[in-house]
């Protein structure tokens, strides 16, 4: 009688592990849709991934090689709704750095001072970063050297001072000392990377966003005085403005959280405290 139960055992157990499998590709499902990320969830538990740098670290170039830089055309998520001039110099005055290993985002304050995240800095004080910008928006590329004036990583802001021939002009930025209110438009802007073998293919991205309130980031290694706003940043974007329609500064991006579809920036009245103290705002 005994090898008679055999087969119901049998198809029991096949039962089984069928519908463990089915639940395990839900949980991993869960997990994808919640996170972002192809993550081994526990079912009933709330995954939320950790807030990410969002620089660039092009792993693939080989940095003993003559670089080709290209910045490609710019895009945009929401064809630049709402913003004046003003709001579109901001974008034309958003730079590439590359501080030797490591590649992120700027904008230049006025004609001989950028503003870019300290984590996108890997060297020291008074040595020297690359800045790549398109400020005509004809294709044609600048390429000069500037020099690390200061660097606060608490804050993860970093000052780049630029050459007194700089060939681009600009005013001085206006930088919005007071959070906008949560229903403002405001965008971000930045350049995404795409790295190949001997050449570094940027693309500047613009976003809308606004302030998302009364959320605090916490956490050991995170950048004193932070601020969230909605949508999320990408790779390369560390460094780039936040800007009102008005072309006022509201703050510079520096993270993302991606399970939770936000941001994280520095915001503008950190930058001008930083500026005060290291004497950088004349």
């Amino acid at each position: 009688m005994e090898h008679e139960r055999l087969p119901g055992r049998a198809r029991t157990y096949a039962v089984g592990v069928f519908v463990s499998l089915i639940m395990v590709g839900f949980c991993v499902l869960l997990g994808v849709i919640l996170t972002g990320h192809w993550r081994w969830p526990v079912c009933g538990l709330l995954i939320v991934s950790e807030p990410e740098i969002v620089e660039s670290t092009p792993d693939e170039f080989d940095f003993k090689r003559t670089r080709q830089v290209i910045i490609g055309d710019l895009e945009s998520e929401s064809q630049f709704a709402g913003l004046n001039q003003n709001g579109r110099e901001i974008i034309r005055h958003t730079c590439l750095v590359d501080s030797g290993n490591k590649f992120g985002s700027g904008f230049v304050l006025r004609a001989n001072l950028l503003v870019t995240a300290a984590h996108v800095i890997t060297r020291d004080i008074g040595e020297p970063v690359v800045i790549y910008c398109e400020p005509s928006g004809n294709g044609v590329i600048f390429e000069v050297e500037g020099q690390i004036t200061a660097i606060e990583r608490e804050f993860d802001v970093a000052f780049v001072s630029l050459p007194t021939d700089w060939t681009l002009e600009t005013p001085v930025l206006p930088l919005q000392s007071e959070l906008p209110g949560i229903n403002d438009q405001l965008h971000m802007f930045g350049f995404q990377f795409r790295c190949g073998t001997d050449r570094l293919e940027a693309v500047g991205v613009h976003r809308p966003s606004s302030i998302i309130p009364r959320v605090v980031l916490r956490g050991e290694d995170t950048p004193r005085q932070t601020a969230f706003i909605t949508g999320l940043a990408q790779s390369g974007n560390s460094g780039g403005p936040v800007f009102a329609n008005d072309g006022s500064v509201v703050g510079m991006m520096i993270l993302n959280q991606i399970g939770l579809n936000r941001s994280v920036m520095v915001p503008a009245a950190t930058i001008e405290s930083l500026l005060r103290l290291h004497n950088l705002d004349e």
